[in-house]
Order: C-alpha cells, then structure tokens, then sequence
C-alpha cells in the first residue's frame, strides 16, 4: 500500500536549473522529473505596515495567474553560523552570517503544467542579506515552449 500511495502522489516536475550572476539570474536548463511536490503554498495575511520578506518563487500562467507556489530560504544567499567570543565569558555564544556570492547554481522544482509560462521568483533586497526587507518581484524567468519536440533528456 505505501508503495502504491508514493506512486499515485508522484507527479511530472521540471527541475529547472539556474544561475544568479551579479544580480541576474538565468535559466540554464529544464529537466523533466517524477517527483512528489509539496502542495503549493500560500502566502501569509499581511498588512501595509508590515509587508512580507523573505524568498518564495512561483509558476505562473501567460496570463499572471499563479499555478503554484513555494516559499523557501533563498537559495542565492550563503548562510552559515560561527562561535562568538562573549568578552572572556565561560559561555562562547553564536551568530548567523549570511552574504551573497557574485555566482551561485541552483534549482528549483515547479509542477509541469501545459499553461506555465514563466516563473516569477519574488525576494527581498540581497544588498543587506540578514535583514528582512519587503520582498518584491526580482526576476521572471520565461520558460522554453516544450510542446514541439520538447523531449529533453536529462
């Protein structure tokens, strides 16, 4: 049964493979996947004082409607934590440092759905890393027309 649960819950995705290059990000290549997706998210309620941040990308119609959605860490910034010396304390504490390289590689999964025309990949500003900004469109990455001898292998 479980074997049959993962199959019926597997769907066709495109894996699509980008890179975000001093401040541009493109889209290096497509792959067609077998792949349980996570349901597409919502966004939070939100008011005009305190607008959203953070990182989310979505598959969008020709139109602008959106067909799905996934809120994530950005996958352009580098995060890690390092040991603070706290004044010669006994305890030594931690911080979060987190800094955008020039290049990165990433992916991303989105459904693969006849009506996607493009993914919009919505972010707050990457100049101050650590400090939540409202998030705003950044970059709308067209998608290649797979109807016509869109086989690709990958």
């Amino acid at each position: 049964m479980p074997q049959e649960d993962r199959e019926t819950t597997s769907t066709q995705a495109l894996r699509l493979m980008l890179t975000y290059r001093d401040g541009t990000v493109v889209l290096d290549d497509v792959v067609p996947v077998v792949k349980r997706l996570p349901p597409s998210d919502p966004l939070p309620e939100t008011s005009a004082e305190r607008p959203l941040s953070g990182f989310w990308y979505e598959l969008r119609d020709r139109n602008g409607e959106v067909l799905y959605r996934q809120i994530e860490p950005n996958p352009i910034i580098n995060a890690w934590i390092e040991p603070v010396d706290r004044d010669g304390r006994d305890s030594a504490g931690i911080r979060r440092i987190a800094a955008v390289p020039r290049m990165k590689a990433f992916t991303l999964l989105v459904p693969d759905r006849s009506d996607g025309d493009h993914v919009l990949l919505v972010s707050s500003p990457l100049d101050e890393p650590g400090i939540a900004r409202p998030a705003e469109p950044r970059w709308r990455i067209p998608l290649p027309d797979r109807q016509e001898g869109g086989d690709r292998d990958g």
